[in-house]
């Protein structure tokens, strides 16, 4: 899930009842028996810096796997952050 991307009012992940909110959608995949699920907060502009942004993203994931796993010890949580550059493929990232 995107919380960004068509949303009317942009998910503030320093807010704890936005935060709340989102993950009521993440706790009923889960219910319906989702294992493996994702947070991607790619392609959304903001007026934060990168590092801040990133930031935030990382505390948002943190609580969410910590309070996914209070109901599952096994349930997984993939994040696709904002800031990113690249494929991976570039030669100067692997050498």
């Amino acid at each position: 899930m995107n919380p960004q991307l068509n949303s009317v009012r942009l998910l503030n992940s320093a807010n704890s009842a936005d935060l709340n909110l989102l993950f009521q959608h993440y706790a009923w995949a889960h219910s319906l028996g989702v294992k493996w699920l994702s947070i991607c907060v790619d392609d959304v502009e903001t007026k934060e810096s990168p590092d801040v942004v990133a930031a935030q993203d990382a505390k948002m994931v943190n609580t969410f796997v910590a309070r996914l796993r209070e109901r599952d010890p096994k349930a997984q949580l993939i994040l696709c952050p904002g800031p990113y550059w690249g494929d991976g493929t570039a030669p100067e990232v692997h050498a």
